[in-house]
């Protein structure tokens, strides 16, 4: 169910009932009584305000009971539902609610709750279990990495409540299943394999499902499922699909149904709306395609009213704000190029030589260069470089984010800030001109490093050092965007943008989030009349194409976003 920003909007639609009455959708058949606890008694229905009955040490905010009451809902209706609360609303304090809300009935295959996630969130769910639930309440299992596939088979998983896994795990076992027609080392995708729940964190992991990732979690057996994801949809209609097929949703888990019906009159009317210089096509063909995609639009609204429950920030419960979170500063930073790389850069967006530019995908190589060289010239192979310029030198970019730094910490000694950019090789780059600029010895900076090569110590403590005494983190946008909590950010560097808008949102949304309590101000840093700016006009886009399916709020315009300033935000 998603729903406009207002006054208690989940309420008044959950008075006349959880699901709105639909013709097509259909309940996938259930082999066992769902309201049935393993005791044999029923579960009661949660009112607003009342005691939780979970054994849980720590309380359910409102939006979060209310979330619980519609989770239980829908799997007793749908056998799943995507929960796609906005970043830091509590997603993962819910589902464990959910799970131990409705445990399995005595009678059913299994009472083991899958949990897939990404391997850099596989700690922070342990923890979670151990902070929030109270002790010896569940046999949890980590489920990852070699001597556990040696050890464990389906005989012993089935015995433990909880099972946490990654999504490697998954695709691993999927190959295994593909390559021998032997099931002896399979133990999630065995025959006898069967889950009392299944649950997706991230769940947008799943998005392409001719990968290995989604046709593995597409293949477990459950009796229910749960995605959780804030980002159900990031560029495509098409994305949604994978996640209905894992639901299996009747009937548009098939995807020549989901296609015929809903992806392709989107696409054709986003493409027309694209193709402004395409010559004007004829009234009734553009009347026809108008009104498919209408019907397109109403179908996957009412397909999501029914199993997507999306909740932000600005939402109201209960006549109250969700939560209660400092203000969010966004800040344009428009930068120029020197003569030198202005040059350099015409020279290498004009270059044909087919020599230098692979024979697939040469377009989206050049891009990527070209993304490159607006951060630094030397992120660029020696056959691209300009050997005129001298080594050791800065960029553009570099000078803008190092003067930016400069008057941050001039006029707070105690901020602390997040530099976010997309290529790993750009943050080593940075952080030696921060070295050789003086930067750690001007200011006591204690400089820290996140990216997905970062084990998984390392990661910890990077973490905890920035919490506790560090200013500056220095950090891939990708990683960023993955299940953290660095709310003690004060201000945030985008030093590019990124194709997919919503994975700078999911970034900077780790910082604005439950326990800041500071005003955040974001800059987004992008070199003037270069790719840059035409990767911004596409972000806009997709967020307009997303906004239409999801039914969210407009976004704000470009009009109401911050103008570019020297001064920094005082907080």
């Amino acid at each position: 169910m998603s729903f406009q920003s207002g006054d208690d909007p989940y309420l008044a639609s959950f008075n006349d009932g959880p699901l709105k009455s639909s013709s097509d959708l259909k309940r996938p058949p259930s082999p066992i009584s769902t309201t049935d606890q393993a005791d044999g008694s029923k579960i009661s229905r949660l009112e607003p305000g009342a005691d939780t009955p979970l054994e849980m040490s720590c309380d359910l905010m409102p939006h979060q009971r209310l979330g619980l009451e519609w989770l239980m809902e829908l799997e007793k209706d749908y056998g799943g539902s995507i929960l796609a609360d906005d970043l830091g609303l509590g997603k993962t304090i819910q589902a464990l609610a959910l799970i131990l809300s409705r445990p399995a009935a005595r009678r059913s295959q299994s009472k083991t709750t899958l949990i897939a996630v990404p391997l850099s969130l596989l700690k922070q769910w342990e923890d979670e279990f151990e902070m929030k639930v109270e002790p010896k309440m569940l046999d949890i299992l980590i489920y990852h990495g070699p001597q556990q596939k040696k050890n464990m088979r389906w005989e012993k998983l089935k015995y433990y409540d909880v099972v946490l896994t990654t999504y490697d795990m998954l695709s691993g076992e999927l190959r295994k299943k593909r390559s021998t027609e032997s099931s002896r080392d399979l133990n999630l995708l065995s025959p006898d394999s069967h889950f009392h729940r299944v649950i997706l964190d991230e769940a947008q992991l799943i998005k392409d499902p001719c990968t290995d990732r989604s046709r593995a979690a597409t293949e477990l057996k459950a009796d229910f499922r749960l995605c959780l994801t804030g980002t159900p949809i990031m560029n495509s209609i098409d994305e949604l699909y994978a996640l209905v097929q894992f639901l299996r949703i009747e009937p548009y888990n098939d995807q020549d149904v989901f296609d015929e019906e809903i992806g392709a009159p989107l696409r054709e009317e986003l493409s027309a709306k694209k193709d402004d210089a395409a010559p004007k096509r004829q009234r009734k063909e553009q009347e026809r395609d108008t009104r498919n995609a209408e019907s397109a639009l109403a179908k996957v609204h009412e397909l999501l009213d029914n199993i997507m429950l999306r909740r932000t920030k600005t939402d109201r419960v209960l006549g109250q704000p969700i939560v209660d979170l400092p203000e969010r500063i966004e800040v344009d930073r428009p930068v120029t190029f020197s003569k030198e790389e202005r040059d350099m850069y015409d020279t290498l967006e004009g270059n044909e030589d087919k020599s230098i530019w692979p024979k697939k995908g040469a377009a989206l190589v050049k891009t990527m260069r070209l993304r490159q060289l607006c951060l630094h010239p030397d992120l660029l192979p020696d056959a691209l470089q300009d050997r005129n310029l001298e080594p050791g030198r800065s960029s553009s970019k570099v000078d803008s984010a190092l003067k930016l730094l400069e008057s941050i910490w001039k006029a707070d000694e105690r901020a602390k800030v997040i530099v976010f950019s997309g290529f790993t090789a750009f943050l080593d780059k940075f952080y030696d001109l921060l070295i050789a600029g003086g930067f750690t010895k001007m200011t006591g900076i204690n400089i820290q490093r996140y990216d997905g090569k970062t084990n998984v110590k390392a990661r910890d403590d990077a973490l905890k050092y920035f919490r506790e005494r560090a200013k500056l983190l220095l950090m891939s946008t990708k990683a960023g965007s993955m299940g953290l909590n660095i709310a003690w950010a004060t201000h945030v560097l985008l030093m590019e943008p990124e194709y997919i808008p919503y994975v700078e949102e999911q970034a900077i949304g780790r910082a604005h989030r439950v326990g800041q309590e500071r005003v955040l101000t974001v800059y987004h840093l992008f070199v003037e009349g270069t790719v840059e700016e035409r990767i911004r006009k596409m972000q806009n886009d997709k967020k307009e194409h997303v906004r239409l399916v999801l039914g969210d709020e407009e976004a704000p315009s470009d009009e109401e976003t911050s103008s570019d300033s020297d001064e920094v935000s005082e907080v």
